[in-house]
């Protein structure tokens, strides 16, 4: 064999599941270069074995594509892990969230530092409701605090942290968001809805001490996890953030591959600098031009007028669209939206972020369109429980119907949301498979896809949502090594122990960066 052809690295004695139709299993690959240069049996193995050439025996166990978590918000993630835990799991009434804040006051002396939880979600709260700031007045009257609920789109400010940002009785609700008051007096309750992009430009950033230690603390949990490529869906994400993922991925502080979409409103900024999708800063390519449409005002936001606004811009720039949509409503104007888009669908491969209720009707327009759904079905998991109680049965049957999609020929991909929901993919696997909450109810079990078609929803079809299915997404020469190696096979494992597989070693771009 010629010297520039053996490899660096080879495993084997593997169940190697490709993803490759033309080749779908193997025992063995090798990698040279940061790509796979041969997948096939292990009879080969001694052919391939030189000196200072490692070679790992995978023991039986199961090898797959890299998992690719195609809708996620690093900053947002990594933030979370560095401030108070306020999710269901650690947290369960408001006397808790306050006693995590004196916990953190305690050893936080400073009254100009904020403090910050992530996580709440009323509904698993004993008072099912949101905190207010008198809440978090008895116990941080002068520290600004803000805690973040589960979902992303609302948050809770005590008083001295809406005095630091100007909001007070006589300040409008912006046009976009909501700001709750007291029925009887008028005064703001501290609940925001919708604002996150407007506060943050108003409160001061996390030290960089802090955003280190969250960015160290992501990093590791997205490898330990099998995480080889994240795309981030930071609506705010502009031209200083680009520069900040090309750091961290320059410095070493960050493994995984990412492409950054971009926030709809800051096209003109890139525009302006005649960057496209694809354009590349250190390694981190652009993605698509994300808009959020939502009803939380009463009325469908953006308006049309901006949508033409931003599809002018995005179209000069050659980005396609990939518009955060969860109910029917939005849904349908979603759809309205892309299919006004003046350059050729199929090519720019437009996706609707969550689409958490298509009807069968608005699934028939996707598939015309031949838009990507981006999807996140660990939230049958995470919030099935919640989904249970307060949806309608009849509106339940239309709740993530990932067969319904994929049987219309529709590409279906997924992603966590972190920090929304924790980035773990075999719980996504296990709930898209078996449709059951974390209490064990099942919701929607007609609508539960094969293992095999799940598997594919987080490492393939993710390639292919960002139109990078050419170098990623299957086990296949040609393609980035970026592997993952489980402990259990997920296409033939009983689907009940689905969550319980493990993931042994991550590989990316030919280097073994965890393992087990």
């Amino acid at each position: 064999m010629p010297k520039n052809t053996r490899p660096d690295l080879i495993l084997y004695n593997a169940k190697v599941v490709t993803l490759n139709p033309k080749q779908p299993i193997a025992e063995l690959v090798s990698i040279k270069n940061g790509k796979i240069v041969h997948v096939g049996s292990s009879e080969i193995l001694q052919e391939l074995r030189f000196p200072n050439i490692r070679s790992i025996n995978c023991h039986g166990h199961t090898l797959i594509p890299g998992f690719i978590d195609a809708h996620m918000h690093v900053f947002g993630y990594s933030s979370s892990l560095v401030s108070i835990d306020c999710s269901p799991k650690n947290i369960d009434s408001i006397s808790q969230i306050k006693i995590a804040i004196q916990k953190k006051l305690s050893g936080n002396k400073s009254q100009d530092s904020w403090i910050r939880g992530t996580g709440y979600n009323e509904f698993y709260l004993k008072e099912r409701r949101h905190p207010n700031r008198w809440d978090l007045d008895d116990i941080a009257p002068n520290h600004p605090v803000k805690l973040n609920h589960r979902s992303g789109h609302a948050c809770v400010l005590n008083s001295a942290a809406l005095r630091e940002i100007n909001i007070t009785k006589d300040t409008p609700d912006p046009s976009n968001g909501i700001i709750d008051r007291n029925w009887d007096t008028g005064e703001p309750t501290g609940l925001l809805f919708e604002m996150e992009s407007h506060i943050e430009k108003l409160i001061p950033k996390m030290s960089k001490a802090e955003m280190l230690d969250g960015i160290a603390l992501a990093n590791k949990n997205l490898i330990s996890n099998g995480i080889t490529s994240i795309q981030d869906a930071t609506i705010s994400n502009d031209l200083e953030n680009w520069s900040r993922f090309k750091n961290i991925r320059n410095d070493g502080l960050f493994f995984p591959r990412i492409r950054m979409m971009i926030g709809a409103l800051n096209i003109t900024d890139f525009n302006n600098r005649k960057l496209r999708f694809g354009s590349v800063n250190g390694d981190v390519p652009l993605g698509h031009a994300k808009i959020i449409m939502t009803q939380t005002t009463g009325t469908l936001q953006p308006s049309m007028e901006e949508l033409q606004d931003i599809m002018q811009l995005a179209n000069q720039s050659k980005f396609p669209l990939a518009i955060h949509a969860i109910e029917t409503i939005s849904i349908e104007e979603a759809i309205r939206t892309i299919n006004s888009y003046p350059n050729n669908k199929e090519s720019f491969r437009h996706r609707v972020e969550h689409c958490f209720e298509p009807t069968p009707s608005l699934i028939s327009k996707i598939k015309a369109l031949n838009i990507v759904v981006v999807t996140q079905p660990s939230f049958i998991y995470y919030n099935g429980e919640r989904y249970l109680k307060e949806i309608s049965p009849h509106k339940q049957t239309f709740l993530y119907p990932l067969k319904s999609l994929i049987r219309s020929g529709i590409l279906v991909a997924s992603g966590s949301d972190a920090p929304v929901a924790p980035i773990n993919p075999i719980i996504g696997l296990y709930s898209a498979v078996t449709r059951r909450t974390e209490n064990g109810a099942t919701l929607g079990q007609s609508e539960a896809v094969s293992p095999f078609e799940a598997l594919k929803i987080y490492t393939k079809n993710g390639a292919y949502a960002a139109m990078e299915e050419e170098i990623k997404g299957s086990i296949q020469p040609g393609k980035l090594a970026d592997l993952v190696l489980l402990d259990d096979n997920p296409i033939t494992l009983p689907i009940e122990n689905l969550k319980d597989i493990q993931v042994l070693m991550t590989i990316i771009n030919g280097e073994v960066v965890f393992e087990k």
